[in-house]
This record gives structure tokens, sequence and C-alpha cells, in this order.
């Protein structure tokens, strides 16, 4: 790596943005896929380790950063939470990782139109806290939110627990501010519907930064539910509850959440369990609604009511695997570093 383009992005960024440290480019150089799943059959060398980790605050930053990139042919990798499970931050040889997180504002939110403007940066957690006050909540809602961020989410086109009621993080989105690989800015009009032209936002959702970086979204987002019912059914096997789970869809009913799994009981028997956990979100009478019928259709396919807990209690726990993740594996905040 040339110095001098370190020292350019030193000049650019300030000293405390740019990391050359061997432990933060050992922890920003992969996602949840890490090296021991991604290559257990190929040597430790086949992973490559950043030259350098730098922390814009700014689009502006960003777009330096990549304008110098650009110039000395060097290859960028966008980071957000870390949390992605398809090594979309694996770093090539030379590469530059550029971690988003320290953009973290949300720009504008108004509830009469249900749009927020944050920056890529920011995490679930909090972008979903700060709507929570204006009595809104966002649509997507993965097993990572504490830590995984808007940017991040978009880039991966990420599915969460209420993706049958909300849709894929892409589908929520209006409109984007990227920049390009030439270091220009794209900024994309944040309009429900297209009426003519291609929607460029579907250039970059799901890309994983290979087409640009993400550095704000406007997004959809919506009424905190007036009513959450909770129920789960079982099934003697596994075919016959996916058979039942598949029903209610073909109907067009769509539950908040829906998770069909086999898991082993915790008594001494060990028995296999072949579980459906259902949530119904929405205004009373359709939650109602929606909630009956669905057990009516899995009492048609042999299923068995047990009732609410189980999948309150999955409910309650669905995000405690992400914080022992933050814990265990993940890079330091910048709040938490300095």
């Amino acid at each position: 790596m040339d110095q001098a383009f370190l020292s350019h992005l030193r000049q650019a960024l300030g000293e405390s943005a740019v990391h050359t440290d061997p432990h933060t480019r050992e922890l920003h150089s992969a996602d949840a896929l890490n090296p021991a799943r991604a290559y257990h059959r190929s040597p430790s060398t086949s992973w490559r380790l950043p030259v350098a980790v730098v922390e814009p605050r700014s689009t502006e930053e960003v777009v330096q950063t990549v304008r110098l990139a650009r110039q000395y042919h060097a290859p960028i990798v966008p980071f957000g939470g870390g949390t992605g499970v398809m090594g979309g931050t694996v770093s090539e040889q030379g590469a530059v990782i550029v971690d988003l997180k320290s953009m973290n504002r949300v720009r504008s939110l108004s509830a009469e139109d249900r749009v927020v403007w944050a920056e890529a940066g920011i995490s679930l957690r909090d972008l979903d806290e700060a709507l929570s006050a204006e009595g809104l909540l966002l649509g997507h809602d993965p097993w990572s939110v504490p830590i995984a961020t808007l940017g991040g989410a978009i880039s991966t086109n990420g599915v969460g627990y209420r993706a049958t009621r909300y849709g894929s993080m892409g589908a929520q989105v209006l409109g984007l501010e990227v920049v390009l690989p030439t270091g220009d800015l794209l900024n994309t009009k944040a309009v429900p519907e297209y009426a003519s032209g291609p929607n460029l936002n579907h250039l970059f959702i799901g890309a994983e930064g290979t087409l640009g970086i993400i550095t704000a979204a406007a997004v959809r987002v919506h009424r905190i539910p007036e009513e959450r019912r909770f129920a789960t059914a079982s099934f003697d096997d596994f075919e016959t509850g996916f058979r039942a789970v598949s029903e209610p869809f073909a109907l067009g009913v769509r539950p908040a959440f829906t998770d069909l799994t086999e898991e082993t009981s915790a008594d001494e028997h060990g028995e296999q369990l072949i579980l459906l956990y259902l949530a119904f979100e929405g205004y009373r009478e359709e939650v109602e609604a929606q909630e009956r019928r669905t057990l009516m259709l899995c009492n048609e396919y042999g299923g068995t009511d047990i009732g609410p807990e189980e999948t309150r209690q999955y409910w309650e726990q669905r995000h405690d695997i992400a914080l022992r993740y933050q814990k265990e594996m993940l890079p330091l905040t910048p709040e938490q570093r300095w």
C-alpha cells in the first residue's frame, strides 16, 4: 500500500479516523461468515486483512475516501454492523474498509408521511427507538437488530422476523443517497412509486456495496400496531406442518411472523417437537380474524393449538443472540473506543 495514500486519507479524515493497527484490521476483515465457516477446507492465507480501516463522519468524507481510493487504485469495502452472513465485508488484497457507523444520525422524520431519512451507519435498534417515540416502527426486524446498520440491511436486502407482513428491507426503501465508484454523489427521489423510467434504488439494494456506498436512505415506516397476538401450533411431522403454514399464505392471510421449527424437548425423553410459531399484528379486528382463521387451518392439517406462551418467549428472546455476538465477535463502536 502506497504510504502517500494513507497520508492523504489522514489529511482528509483526520488521524483518529484512519486505523492501521492489526487488531482493528482483523476485526473488520469479515462478517458473520467468518474464516472458520467460509474457508474450513482452505488455507488460512485465503483470508486477507485490510491495510486500513477508515471511519468517515459525513457523506463528504465518504466522497473524499472513494476519490482517493480511485486515484491510488485501492479496493474499498463498506462495513456496517458486521452481522452479514454472505461474506460481503471480506477484504481484497490491499483493501481499505470503510466503516460507516459514525454516520448514525436521523436526518428527518415525518410521522404524517411515515417516512424517515437516516444515515447508513445508524443501528436498527437506535432507529427503531427514534421511531417508537413518534408511535412508529421499522418493518425490518432481523435477529441482529441491536447491532446491524440501516445501510447494511439495505445492501444485503435483509429479511427479518416481520418479513411476511412488511417484506424485505429493500421493499421498504423509498430513496437513497449513494457515493458511486467515481466519487460522484447520487440521490434518488424518495417517492413511493415510479410512474416511468427505471427505479435506480434497485441497483444498490442487495448489491453489498459493489456498485456504490449507501450513505443515507429514506425508508417507509409503519404505525405501531394496535394489537399483537401470539399463537403456537404443534404437529406430528415437519411435512404436515409445512403444508399447514402454506395454506394461510395461499388464502392471502399474512401473519406478522411465522417460524416452523423442529426442536428437541427439554425433558428427559428428548422428543422431537414440530412447532409453528405465529404472531399477528395490525388493527384489532384484523388480528382477531387472522389468528382465528390460521389456527383453524392448522387444526384442519392435524395441528394442535398449544397456546401463546411458547411464541411469546421466542419473540421476547429473538435478539439475544445478537447481543452475545456483539460482545464476543464484533469491533468496538466509535463511542466505546473513545
